[in-house]
């Protein structure tokens, strides 16, 4: 296999995987861990619903989030908008490895950088936004899933690149 075939590989499975944290992220409600010790209410929250419980063990009672603080409609829509740059650069590649699209490889290149900025802006917004819901809350799996999909599409960059200058020569 020859070195723009790795990297294209490479860069799609990448971006493939930053696309799946990033709905992932986006879908499930544990952005945002809370236990209130006095009745033992866990209570999670994500981009769009809510959802709380007696305790670890019990039935969730979820509840879609109608009036969002503004920290949170950003990030829905800059999270939203990085899937889909990252689904943008994942047909480019699959185009690129199927010869469709001969010179445009710095349109995949670009297409990864704008999927990274949209992801690590959304990322930002929330950290920078977010206020413990009490003194026992903490970030949940779903903020971390979206930070390393800003992360992991962030690497996919070098690889596309690498792709590219390796067709040039």
């Amino acid at each position: 296999m020859d070195r723009p075939m790795l990297c294209h590989l490479i860069s799609l499975a990448l971006v493939a995987v930053a696309t799946l944290f990033s709905i992932i992220a986006i879908a499930t409600p544990y952005w945002q861990k809370s236990i209130d010790h006095p009745r033992v209410v866990v209570r999670n929250s994500g981009l769009f619903e809510t959802c709380s419980a007696i305790s670890a063990d019990a039935d969730k009672q979820c509840q879609s989030i109608y009036s969002p603080q503004g920290h949170i409609i950003a990030t829905r829509a800059f999270m939203i908008m990085g899937c889909i740059f990252l689904g943008f650069t994942a047909i480019a590649t699959i185009l690129l490895l199927r010869e469709i699209l001969k010179k445009g490889n710095i349109f995949a290149v670009v297409l990864a950088a704008l999927a990274f900025l949209w992801l690590l802006i959304g990322c930002s917004v929330y950290t920078g936004g977010s206020k413990p819901l009490s003194l026992k809350a903490e970030f949940g799996y779903s903020f971390g899933l979206a930070w390393a999909s800003c992360v992991i599409s962030l690497l996919a960059i070098p690889f596309a690149f690498l792709a590219r200058q390796s067709e040039k020569s």
